[in-house]
């Protein structure tokens, strides 16, 4: 189509950019595949965006603003509520998901907020779905504190969601899609679906609240997995790429 002509043709001249340059950074593996397989020649240093963990190491459940039940788990997704963002598989999922006392926590806006908050109320699903809207960096942290595992729909659009590096700094367990996601994100701290329906999502949902050792494992994992994405040692990375670049005539 004439959309993937545009795409092709716009990766070849982000290539062709690259190589005026000793060195190019990516945030993500896949965005340097993505280069390198468009034309793009000089050398490759991935360096992922990064996050200050304090902020979502010391944050408290106890101060985000929504309230939960007594005994009940929460499934957050953060982002922009849009098309490509998926939010509406997510409400799919909660329909077909099996455990009981979950709510689904969608923080964030966008163009697709009325048509989702309308498919909640068509599908009887308003007890089981919280539209958050818009929240405050702390806030967002207090309620990744509060949930129990982070939910990523979109599929091949991301390229390295912020999102998810704040949520497994929070220790949060990530289910995802798109396994082009590759900064965070590995077996030790989620879980893939089989699939990207909203059933593929609440099979993967309903096994993970089965299980109280594999939440607790991934949970310890995304702790781990979140050390290599602090900002100071991000920084320090790029410091060094920088004085040993070399320098071009």
């Amino acid at each position: 189509t004439w959309t993937d002509i545009k795409k092709k043709q716009g990766w070849r001249l982000m290539a062709e950019f690259v190589n005026h340059s000793s060195t190019f950074i990516a945030p993500s593996q896949h965005l340097a595949r993505t280069l390198k397989q468009n034309g793009a020649k000089v050398p490759c240093e991935v360096i992922p965006n990064g996050v200050f963990l304090d902020r979502y190491v010391t944050s408290k459940a106890s101060d985000s603003p929504i309230k939960k039940r007594p005994g009940e788990r929460l499934i957050i997704c953060v982002g922009r509520l849009s098309g490509e963002k998926r939010q509406r598989i997510l409400i799919d999922a909660m329909q077909s998901l099996q455990t009981e006392n979950v709510r689904l926590v969608l923080v964030g806006i966008g163009p697709s907020e009325e048509q989702l908050k309308k498919k909640v109320t068509t599908m009887g699903l308003d007890d089981k779905v919280i539209f958050a809207g818009y929240q405050t960096p702390n806030a967002v942290a207090a309620m990744m504190k509060q949930a129990d595992v982070f939910a990523q729909a979109s599929y091949r659009f991301d390229n390295q969601p912020m999102v998810i590096l704040e949520a497994i700094a929070s220790g949060l367990p990530v289910i995802y899609c798109d396994n082009h996601l590759k900064e965070g994100l590995s077996p030790e701290n989620t879980l893939l679906t089989k699939g990207r329906s909203g059933r593929a999502f609440a099979k993967t949902f309903d096994m993970f609240f089965a299980d109280e050792a594999l939440q607790k494992t991934l949970s310890r994992g995304s702790i781990k997995q979140s050390k290599q994405f602090d900002v100071m040692y991000l920084a320090k990375r790029m410091m060094d790429l920088y004085s040993t670049a070399p320098i071009q005539e």
